[in-house]
């Protein structure tokens, strides 16, 4: 029960996976489907989404969610998230705010 619950009745991944898939932005996908989840079975959660050219997305309705992705080359985020170098690439750190690239 609870938030996984929601995320399961929903289907939610699958739902952000077709939006994505008829050219609605990941971002735009994520969010739209999250507010579907609360409207529809009073539902929150999170999301990292992820599409096969590399592309991704973190989004939440939930009060707070750690969240982490790695990358081959360094970007540039606006949030309270953390650059920190790993082996090849560098890992993005961050709790309470998705990242918003700039």
């Amino acid at each position: 029960t609870g938030h996984g619950e929601s995320i399961m009745r929903t289907c939610l991944g699958s739902r952000i996976l077709y939006r994505s898939e008829v050219g609605t932005a990941l971002a735009e996908a994520a969010g739209y489907e999250l507010e579907a989840m609360r409207t529809r079975v009073s539902g929150h959660g999170g999301v990292i989404a992820v599409k096969a050219d590399g592309s991704w997305v973190v989004d939440f309705t939930t009060e707070r969610m750690a969240w982490a992705a790695v990358m081959g080359a360094p970007a540039t985020f606006q949030s309270g998230s953390r650059l920190e170098p790993v082996d090849d690439g560098y890992m993005l750190v961050g709790i309470d705010e998705p990242p918003l690239q700039i």
